[in-house]
């Protein structure tokens, strides 16, 4: 992958809600990482995201590098 596309990827992990991984603005990360919407594109094509019809981002395999206690879990506001 291009070096845009892993930085827009590590940009949305930054921005992802703590829990589950859902990004509700990936436009704004987009502008601000200075990436393009092909990139975002790219990430889809290759199974790192999952884009909804509304225009929110989920990161797919955000549990195996970001688990948290079950104490700690709190439910996504995306449902």
């Amino acid at each position: 992958m291009p070096i845009s596309t892993q930085c827009l990827y590590f940009h949305l992990g930054m921005k992802a809600d703590d829990d589950d991984g859902f990004i509700a603005n990936p436009k704004k990360v987009i502008r601000w990482a200075g990436c393009s919407t092909e990139d975002l594109e790219k990430l889809r094509e290759n199974g790192y995201i999952h884009i909804f019809e509304n225009g929110i981002v989920v990161i797919i395999d955000w549990l195996v590098n970001n688990t948290i206690r079950c104490d700690r879990y709190s439910l996504t506001r995306y449902l």
